[in-house]
């Protein structure tokens, strides 16, 4: 008699009870009930702070400001035909660059001069600021090279050296599309002081 009364053992109720709470599970799921909450810090940030901690946006210089000066000054000068007279080591003294820096831009006047490409001052400014960009990076690359790496150094003293004069030649090479063969015959024919290699390099790049 008492086996016909227990209807259900323990592994049967353990199995009822668990499918009944998967069922009920299920059922508060799909009502949109949430068991398990998620929490979320959530901080305040001041802008202020934000824009503290933004690195400071580094102007032109003092120094570059002057010298766009002067060249904005010299492209009016050249497209007017009205050279300042000084010469290039009292302009020089007076824009603080070198005297042969100014020689420089005059040699770039002459040499657009017999074509007339350049038709207004804007013309003159962009054509003066593509020049010192490779005046300044031929005499970067020169300082490079140099032996202590000295302020100063020619093109002659860097080519003495042979390793260095290969470097030289590789890096222009590269940075004007130009031959190595076409940089050494430049140097044998005499390409001396940095205008005159800066000169060189800016008409292949024009």
């Amino acid at each position: 008699m008492s086996d016909t009364k227990r209807l259900l053992g323990p592994l049967e109720w353990l199995i009822l009870v668990v499918g009944l709470g998967i069922l009920l599970y299920l059922l508060f799921q799909k009502q949109g009930f949430q068991f398990f909450e998620r929490s979320e810090r959530v901080e305040f940030i001041d802008p202020r702070d934000v824009h503290q901690a933004r690195p400071p946006q580094r102007g032109p210089t003092e120094a570059q400001v002057e010298v766009d000066r002067l060249l904005r000054q010299l492209a009016t000068d050249f497209q007017n035909g009205t050279d300042d007279p000084s010469s290039p080591a009292e302009l020089g003294r007076q824009w603080g660059l070198s005297a042969e820096e100014i020689r420089f831009y005059r040699r770039i006047r002459d040499s657009y001069r017999p074509d007339a490409s350049l038709d207004s001052a804007n013309d003159w400014l962009r054509a003066l600021r593509g020049a010192r960009r490779t005046y300044l990076q031929l005499q970067n690359l020169l300082d490079e090279l140099s032996p202590r790496q000295e302020r100063g150094s020619t093109p002659d003293q860097i080519l003495e050296n042979e390793v260095a004069a290969r470097d030289f030649y590789d890096r222009l090479a590269d940075w004007y599309d130009l031959s190595v063969e076409e940089i050494e015959d430049f140097a044998r024919r005499g390409g001396r002081e940095l205008e005159d290699w800066a000169l060189f390099l800016d008409r292949h790049a024009r």
